[in-house]
């Protein structure tokens, strides 16, 4: 294993916190799209959000649209040869997809259990993370041993 490539695989986890901007604008979309206003609260280390100012959107599609922008965005990245080459920055973004895809999922399908219980959801999120991540890193490591 190259240990240079796991520590850029490391630090480009670090992603996850501008594309937590790129979630929310994945949101304010929507509320536009329905020519509602809406406000975003970004937080480092807190919960950040964006609300729509308004009535008469679809809860469901809001909450589909966060995820699906940062899945738009890292799936963009990916197609860029630097990027695909280079094995500790793929690893992180198909992690940070995986993360964004069950993200969507459960916030467009379960809205009301995603935002009602966030604290569990955020842990869940973050479980998917981190097996998706040691996955990658672990099925790399087993086929050099063999």
């Amino acid at each position: 294993m190259d240990k240079g490539q796991f520590l850029v695989s490391v630090l480009s986890l670090f992603l996850v916190y501008p594309l937590v901007v790129v979630h929310e604008v994945g949101h304010a979309f929507v509320c536009a799209a329905y020519g509602l206003d809406y406000s975003i609260s970004l937080s480092w280390f807190g919960r950040s959000s964006a609300v729509c100012l308004g009535d008469g959107f679809n809860e469901m599609v809001f909450g589909f649209a966060g995820g699906f922008l940062v899945i738009l965005i890292l799936s963009v990245l990916l197609v860029f040869p630097f990027v695909r080459n280079n094995m500790g920055i793929k690893i992180s973004l198909i992690s940070l997809f995986a993360m964004a895809l069950v993200n969507s999922l459960v916030e467009g399908m379960f809205f009301g259990f995603y935002n009602q219980n966030i604290v569990y959801v955020q842990y869940g999120l973050l479980m998917v993370l981190l097996v998706s991540f040691l996955g990658q890193w672990s099925r790399i490591i087993f086929q050099q041993k063999w």
